[in-house]
């Protein structure tokens, strides 16, 4: 009987680890960008909390920017190679498929730049924020999508710098920005 039992309790024990590993590699859906609402209330300056130091509360936007910064960073230097998608080497789009796949975000395809600038919600210049999807053209059609990264910056893969920031207002960028989209 006591075989039984710990039989029995055995394989309870092992039937709970497999949920919980099997729950933590099933991916998500969907990812969707935070909200630009605050939780809770922010401190005023000089408030201070229970430790006597002054704190605040952390938006979920500040958390999604560090990370996709955190992501982009790590890539800075992987070389430009056409089609790629690895650190080995990586295009512009599959620059863009990678950081929102390392986010979580299953809704940006592996495609071309100009396939890539119809997802999403377009947004003006003016409403542009960090993650955003920016695209440029050279004569008549889009081909280079980079992700703006806030102080008028983009990283994108440079074909001659490899994964890299890059002003917009930078003299070969300035006037090719034709579209920007927002990854929702």
């Amino acid at each position: 009987m006591i075989r039984k039992v710990r039989a029995l309790r055995d394989t309870i024990v092992v039937a709970s680890c497999l949920l919980v590993v099997v729950g933590c590699l099933t991916p998500h859906a969907r990812y969707t960008r935070p909200s630009h609402q605050k939780r809770g209330r922010e401190k005023e300056p000089g408030e201070t909390g229970q430790s006597g130091k002054e704190t605040r509360l952390i938006s979920t936007d500040e958390i999604f920017e560090h990370k996709l910064k955190t992501i982009v960073d790590s890539y800075v230097g992987v070389p430009y190679r056409y089609g790629g998608t690895t650190r080995r080497g990586m295009d512009c789009s599959g620059f863009v498929f990678r950081v929102y796949n390392d986010l979580g975000c299953s809704n940006v395809p592996r495609t071309s730049s100009a396939k890539l600038s119809r997802i999403g919600t377009p947004v003006t210049r003016s409403e542009l924020r960090i993650g955003d999807l920016v695209f440029f053209r050279k004569r008549r059609r889009i081909d280079h999508v980079g992700i703006y990264m806030g102080d008028d910056t983009f990283a994108h893969a440079s074909s001659k710098k490899g994964i890299t920031y890059t002003r917009l207002d930078s003299e070969y960028f300035r006037n090719r920005l034709v579209c920007i989209r927002r990854i929702d």
